[in-house]
């Protein structure tokens, strides 16, 4: 039987074609250096009993691998007692314990480096949006769907009015010293406290229509109430047409809604800067410059009546036949305050009032007014 010669050659770049001449019986074998980790392609590897098997490829063996190197490993443990029965037993559990341990050790890198391969991911939490739009029901005499809690800043108070009557959502904050409930006992009274700020809101909304104002409004707490008269004198806030809601803090203030008019509130006087408004709807900045409380109402006159009969109908509501129609408006908003008012206009003739009264005399009565006209085109 012939021998085979091997040579191992420490340079892994020597030539080979030199050294393979010799004899056909000599086996050349290569030095591996510790960078050559390239694994040969797996029709390229040697099968049989001197096929062996690279570390790369038992840290990436599949489930029934990891299971046959656990099996092979605790057979390999069993011969080898049978093979070499003198040895101590210190030696022969060292030995099975370093068997076991390489199987784990396999096993485990397998786990690790499969867990590594799974691309980690991150629960996605929704942003929650805090809403800044409440809407509000007025019937009579009573508010629907109040809001408990609304976030400080910028807030669009938009009311539907299911009665069959005019109403309002006056807003005011809840002085030093008073809460809600004993506010609105004082008001029931006839006793305004001091201190005592309006921020406006939905004035003067007609049966089945829908008005809406945009106001910034500070943490603090709040009631509400229509002050609207009715057919038997008594005001809708005696009625039990009031409420209240908490404004807390928060980080974003929001922002106003884009305007397209501005109409500027002095002392018993009403501004409105730039030409008429064009049809469509359109929102009014209202601003009060003045040094007391003012409200707003856009009256449309109705066909066949004049800005005199129309402010002559709207002093001795709730009664006489309609002459104009309430289109929007805010209420009561206070010395440098601004809100935000739309409409929906459509060509015609409207006049601006302010609606609240000193020494039981309406302001428009006293040159709160202006009129204009929405053109056709």
């Amino acid at each position: 039987m012939r021998r085979a010669t091997v040579l191992r050659v420490r340079d892994p770049q020597a030539p080979l074609s030199a050294l393979t001449r010799l004899s056909p019986s000599v086996t050349v074998c290569r030095r591996r250096s510790n960078s050559d980790i390239a694994v040969p392609p797996l029709d390229s590897r040697p099968r049989g009993r001197t096929a062996r098997l690279p570390l790369r490829e038992i840290l990436h063996v599949n489930a029934l691998g990891r299971v046959t190197i656990c099996t092979m490993s605790c057979i390999f443990a069993h011969r080898l007692m049978r093979w070499f029965p003198k040895l101590s037993e210190k030696t022969m559990r060292c030995r099975a314990a370093t068997i076991v341990l390489i199987a784990g050790l396999a096993t485990a890198a397998t786990t690790a480096d499969r867990a590594a391969a799974t691309p980690l991911t991150r629960p996605v939490h929704a942003k929650r949006t805090v809403s800044r739009t409440f809407i509000v029901t007025a019937s009579d005499f009573a508010y629907r769907e109040l809001p408990v809690h609304a976030p400080a800043g910028w807030l669009t108070l938009r009311m539907t009015n299911a009665g069959h009557e005019l109403h309002m959502f006056a807003t005011a904050s809840v002085p030093h010293g008073y809460t809600a409930a004993s506010l609105e006992a004082a008001l029931l009274k006839g006793h305004v406290p001091g201190g005592v700020t309006e921020f406006g809101g939905p004035n003067a909304v007609a049966p089945g229509d829908t008005t809406s104002v945009s106001m910034f409004l500070p943490a603090g707490e709040y009631v509400v109430g229509c002050f609207v008269p009715s057919p038997d004198g008594k005001l809708h806030f005696m009625k039990g047409m009031m409420g209240s809601f908490d404004v807390v803090a928060a980080a974003d203030t929001g922002a106003p809604p884009r305007s397209d008019e501005r109409i500027m509130l002095s002392t018993y006087g009403i501004a409105m800067p730039g030409a008429s408004p064009k049809p469509g709807m359109r929102t009014f900045l209202v601003r009060n410059t003045a040094k007391e409380t003012h409200d707003l109402v856009i009256l449309k006159v109705l066909p066949g009546h004049t800005i005199g009969q129309a402010l002559t109908w709207f002093a001795k509501l709730p009664s006489g036949a309609p002459a104009a129609v309430p289109v929007g408006g805010t209420t009561g908003i206070h010395t440098g305050d601004q809100v935000l008012v739309p409409a929906d206009l459509t060509p015609g003739q409207y006049v601006l009032v302010c609606w609240m009264t000193t020494n039981h005399k309406y302001h428009f009565n006293m040159g709160m007014q202006h009129a204009f006209i929405v053109p056709a085109t």
